[in-house]
This record gives C-alpha cells, sequence and structure tokens, in this order.
C-alpha cells in the first residue's frame, strides 16, 4: 500500500500541503491498485469487549489490550500467519495503538495500525487518573510503533474533535474521512465528514 512506512510529521508541512499529498496518495491508491485491491482476499477476527466502558478507567484500556495482545499471538501461531493490521474505532483505535507498543512480544506481529475516529492525543473527557497513566505509558514507547493511520470524523463527529484524533508522531498520518470519500467517488463530496457511529459502517469510506 502507498501509504505504508510513510513518515510524515505534522509540523514540518503546512495544511495545504499535507492536503496534496494525501490526495495524491489516496489517488494513486484507487487508480493504479483498484484491481488488485478487489482480487485482495483477507482474514477478518473482531474483538468483544462486551461494551465494556473503555474509557471510564485505564483498568479496562489495559484487559482490553492484554486481551487483543494475547488473540493476535494465539491466532498467529494456530493460523499460520507472519502480520496483522488492527483496526480500531474510537477508544478501540486508541487500545489498538496500545497493543504494539505495551506488548513487546506482540509488535513484530502488527504492520500497521489503521484507527476510526480514535482519541490518540487525550481523551475528551479524562475520568479518572489511571487513563491519563495509560496514555502516558503507550507514549513512552512511542518510537517503536507501527505505521498508524488515524481516519477522522471530522466537525460531525459529536464525541471525538478532529484535533484528538492526530498526533505528532513521524509514524502517524492522519486524514478525515470526507478526503478518502471525495477520492474514492473521484468527485465532489460532503466536506463535514461523518459523525461518530457512522464512520463505522460507511461503504464509500
Amino acid at each position: 500500500m502507498p501509504l505504508f512506512g510513510c513518515a510524515w510529521s505534522a509540523t514540518d508541512e503546512t495544511v495545504g500541503k499535507q492536503r496534496t499529498r494525501a490526495q495524491s496518495m489516496f489517488h494513486h491508491m484507487w487508480s493504479e491498485q483498484s484491481q488488485s485491491i478487489e482480487s485482495f482476499v483477507f482474514d477478518v477476527y473482531c474483538m468483544d469487549f462486551g461494551e465494556q466502558g473503555s474509557g471510564l478507567h485505564g483498568s479496562f484500556l489495559k484487559s482490553q489490550a492484554e486481551f487483543v495482545a494475547r488473540t493476535v499471538i494465539k491466532l498467529a501461531s494456530t493460523c499460520d500467519f507472519s502480520e496483522v493490521s488492527l483496526v480500531g474505532h474510537s477508544f478501540g483505535g486508541l487500545v489498538a495503538r496500545a497493543v504494539p507498543a505495551l506488548h513487546p512480544g506482540v509488535r513484530p506481529l502488527v504492520k500497521n495500525i489503521i484507527t476510526l475516529a480514535a482519541p490518540l492525543k487525550t481523551s475528551p473527557i479524562m475520568w479518572e487518573r489511571s487513563v491519563h497513566e495509560f496514555y502516558h505509558s503507550i507514549e513512552s514507547q512511542s518510537t517503536r510503533q507501527p505505521f498508524l493511520l488515524s481516519i477522522c470524523g471530522g466537525i460531525r463527529d459529536e464525541l471525538i474533535p478532529p484535533s484528538l484524533c492526530n498526533i505528532d508522531r513521524p509514524n502517524v498520518l492522519a486524514v478525515p474521512a470526507s478526503l478518502i470519500i471525495r477520492e474514492k467517488a473521484g468527485g465532489p463530496a460532503p466536506q463535514f465528514g461523518m459523525d461518530h457511529r457512522a464512520i463505522t459502517w460507511c461503504h464509500n469510506l
């Protein structure tokens, strides 16, 4: 994928240059690799946290990250695969980022991470100190993170502001959902993005 391995920091490029670069990447991906994408087959495994409130306490986030890490290791040994891509929505995206950071044994298996409307920078409401400590534990291992694509909902997301979806790290690329939709459609698309739940099922995204 053209986006994999891209080093892009928000501090060394203007917004206009970032937008142009992202548009070029997506255009290349959909125009020249459309056939390979359509024929590509992959296995999908879904983690169920039982509607546990991830952002309410750091212990929830830690246990969820451990659960995902153990699952990845088990699947790797059982299904004989060498790498995975982790996809997470909202605090699930934060958990996905925490997996290779807090569990070194899983790190070689995680090729990349994709987050949807995930509060990567900080929680919009810090309910408990342990949540802040969880963020800090991830940041302390940020240099060992795989490439991360953060897709934010935009101004229609009533829970996670776009500013919380981006972190200034060379291995992180943050893009608005509206940009991806516009590039896939090949024409104008709504500029307001999508709400917090719609980003998980929008076919155009």
